[in-house]
């Protein structure tokens, strides 16, 4: 997987409540590919938007209990924000930004 970094793309996910509970409050943008400042797998467009309390416990529990507790699909939930942002793109002329591979 390539690395990917895009701080608007970033923005546009901490627009949405969380993906679990729905609040929108203390929004976290949660990666599901791997992070971190050096890492050649950095994917900013691998996200979603959990609350601070969802986002702590998927990482404390992994992703296949995460997601059988609360029935949700992490990957699905990443590719609705993808659609919803190409509607954005179309309709509203929204352009992401600082893309870098």
């Amino acid at each position: 997987m390539e690395k990917f970094i895009c701080k608007s793309y970033l923005r546009f996910v901490r627009m949405h409540p969380c993906a679990v509970c729905r609040k929108e409050k203390k929004i976290e943008v949660d990666h599901l590919s791997a992070r971190g400042w050096e890492s050649a797998k950095q994917n900013d467009l691998a996200t979603l938007a959990l609350c601070v309390r969802h986002h702590r416990e998927r990482h404390q529990i992994g992703d296949q209990k995460f997601e059988a507790k609360y029935g949700i699909n992490l990957w699905k939930e990443v590719s609705s924000l993808h659609i919803e942002l190409l509607m954005h793109m179309q309709t509203e002329g929204f352009v992401l930004q600082e893309l870098d591979r």
